[in-house]
């Protein structure tokens, strides 16, 4: 694992800033498995512009914390990365 300061060190090389931004606030968040048969979706996505280039991944989690399954999805989109998830769980079952 590389460490911070070499992190740094690098940042440094390229020219880049190594100022960190605080957070102005921390609200602690309690994890609640889904009930019954139900499975927790994780999705998170990054975009290029709007339209633009897009790409996204998702977690799939049963009530148990347990792996069920996952995707990346990467392409030029207007829609909703939500609905993606949707329809891929969907069509996995």
């Amino acid at each position: 694992m590389i460490s911070n300061i070499k992190v740094f060190g690098i940042l440094k090389e390229f020219g880049i800033s190594n100022k960190l931004n605080l957070a102005r606030s921390v609200i602690p968040a309690l994890w609640l498995s889904p009930p019954g048969f139900w499975v927790k979706c994780n999705i998170d996505g990054a975009a290029i512009g709007a339209p633009g280039l897009t790409a996204c991944g998702c977690l799939f989690q049963d009530r148990a914390i347990a792996f069920v399954g996952c995707f990346t999805h990467y392409r030029l989109c207007r829609t909703s990365w939500c609905y993606l998830a949707v329809e891929i769980s969907v069509e996995k079952g």
